[in-house]
């Protein structure tokens, strides 16, 4: 399996309170490349991947050795109204990538690109 990253919370198509700062705590999971792990790094976009923000991950992967998944959670500024996507890319420590375009097939196997939700919807809370 490549590298992966998951975006858990929020899900495509939700509408989203943001606080008075318009930040939003997205959280998932990443996975890395198995004999290349353990991911060090997952990072959050919601410019479609112009910039990128360090997530925080919520577990020490070094702990628990190559092949551990790790949690993770980053504060992202979501603008109030309509708004396209939030990626996620998460790197391992043999330094494999996700990347921005995957080939999908049916079952989804080897497939990497970026983690992803889209037609969010963000409202004052």
């Amino acid at each position: 399996m490549p590298v992966n990253s998951v975006i858990g919370f929020p899900e495509s198509g939700d509408t989203v309170r943001v606080g008075p700062d318009e930040a939003l705590e997205t959280k998932g999971y990443a996975l890395p490349h198995s004999p290349d792990g353990p991911v060090v790094k997952v990072e959050v976009s919601v410019d479609d991947g112009v910039s990128w923000e360090e997530a925080e991950l919520s577990n020490d992967p070094e702990r628990g050795g190559r092949w551990t998944w790790v949690l993770w959670q980053a504060r992202v500024k979501l603008s109030i109204g309509k708004h396209r996507r939030i990626l996620s890319q998460a790197t391992d420590k043999g330094g494999n990538m996700q990347e921005k375009d995957s080939v999908w097939n049916l079952r989804g196997v080897a497939y990497n690109e970026y983690g992803e939700v889209r037609d969010l919807t963000a409202e004052a809370n």
